[in-house]
């Protein structure tokens, strides 16, 4: 049971250490660079050359995912709040993506369950977690610190009276497993296992003075997938405080771009890169389609003049998406500037890019053209260090 449990968290996010650690990124400068687009690369001695390319497998929190590797390149930057880099940590994506959900409005979550709700209607599963906001999770990193990813590898779960670690254990397992296997419910889990499961979360759950009815071990799980069941006991479950990660200050700046026209976006972009000052990568929201569709492919409705994250802003299934840029280089074949592209698909070139692109085989990042790039992003978000730790 344990090892299920475990396996099917593992499945449902992993990142690539052993695939990074054995290929490294191409850095010699050669014919890349150009009057304009200069040469760069972040995981070339800069701040993302310690972090590894993740793979966010069949759950929807690329939000979160791209939040924790700028975080994560920020302390590699930065140090932790008392200046500290010597350690290294990976930062937990599914942690923070719960920890951010439980600080949102009311009002915000009760558009999350709307969604989770109109998907269950279309006999799809959904979180209340999946399709949230990089700025959000940021946020909660920087002031409740950032649970480094061992801490939930690490979860002993050996003997059943420890319900912290067991609630741990049964909500990240069963999330993955339902997910992975697209069903709501745990069926190939044994009748007698899914009593224990469900009596030990209740005694769990009834000790942090919450109590839920369980008349069938279905409903415990729907009642345990709920957000504001979740946002009552993620702090004292989760991850206890003293085993985070705490920043230096930082600033959290986020652009919504559907205002901007797609040259004023690209030379956004670039002045980002233009900074050679301990460069630190950038979120980008952007319409995930342009990387499987190639040139020419346009997701967005930049004249729709709607509000923040109204459907009408999206068209020709755009497939909103986070990602992080880390890099900038002039292509001589086709004579034309490029982003590079750090997707949370995994450090590999399977999934279908355009040919178009330029997919790495040993990283799985994607050189994209700036001017396509840019004609897809509506959003960025970065952190800025204090203006005496930025020089």
């Amino acid at each position: 049971m344990t090892a299920l449990l475990f396996v099917g968290w593992a499945l449902a996010f992993h990142s690539s250490p052993s695939a990074w650690a054995g290929s490294r990124p191409s850095c010699a400068v050669g014919k890349q660079t150009h009057a304009g687009c200069e040469f760069t690369r972040l995981d070339c001695g800069g701040s993302m050359e310690k972090v590894p390319v993740p793979d966010q497998g069949d759950l929807g929190i690329c939000y979160s995912v791209a939040a924790t590797e700028v975080a994560k390149a920020f302390i590699d930057t930065y140090g932790d709040k008392d200046g500290d880099k010597s350690h290294s940590f990976s930062i937990s994506p599914l942690h923070s993506a719960y920890g951010s959900y439980a600080r949102l409005t009311e009002e915000r979550k009760t558009k999350s369950l709307a969604k989770v709700e109109t998907y269950k209607k279309a006999g799809k599963f959904r979180m209340p977690i999946e399709g949230g906001f990089s700025y959000d999770v940021l946020d909660y990193l920087l002031t409740q610190g950032a649970c480094p990813k061992s801490v939930m590898d690490d979860l002993e779960i050996a003997d059943p009276k420890n319900h912290q670690y067991l609630f741990q254990s049964l909500l990240d397992g069963l999330e993955a497993y339902s997910k992975i296997n697209k069903i709501a419910d745990t069926a190939n889990l044994q009748a007698e296992d899914k009593e224990k499961l469900a009596a030990w979360t209740k005694n769990c759950l009834s000790k942090q003075g919450i109590e839920i009815e369980t008349e069938s071990f279905q409903n415990l799980i729907n009642e345990l997938f709920r957000g504001d069941t979740l946002a009552k006991i993620h702090d004292d479950i989760r991850c206890p405080h003293e085993k985070r990660e705490y920043f230096k200050d930082a600033e959290i700046k986020h652009d919504w771009l559907m205002a901007r026209t797609p040259a004023e976006v690209k030379a956004m972009l670039h002045e980002h890169f233009n900074n050679k000052v301990k460069t630190q990568p950038l979120i980008i929201r952007y319409c995930s389609k342009i990387l499987t569709a190639g040139p020419g492919f346009q997701g967005l409705d930049r004249a729709a003049k709607a509000p923040e994250e109204d459907d009408k802003n999206y068209k020709n299934g755009c497939g909103g998406h986070a990602s992080i840029l880390i890099g900038r280089r002039y292509d001589p074949k086709s004579r034309k500037c490029q982003f590079l592209v750090q997707n949370s698909w995994g450090a590999t070139c399977d999934e279908p890019y355009s040919s178009k692109w330029t997919c790495e085989r040993a990283t799985g990042k994607v050189w994209v053209d700036a001017d396509e790039l840019a004609n897809n992003i509506y959003g960025t978000t970065k952190l800025v260090a204090n203006k005496k730790d930025s020089k």
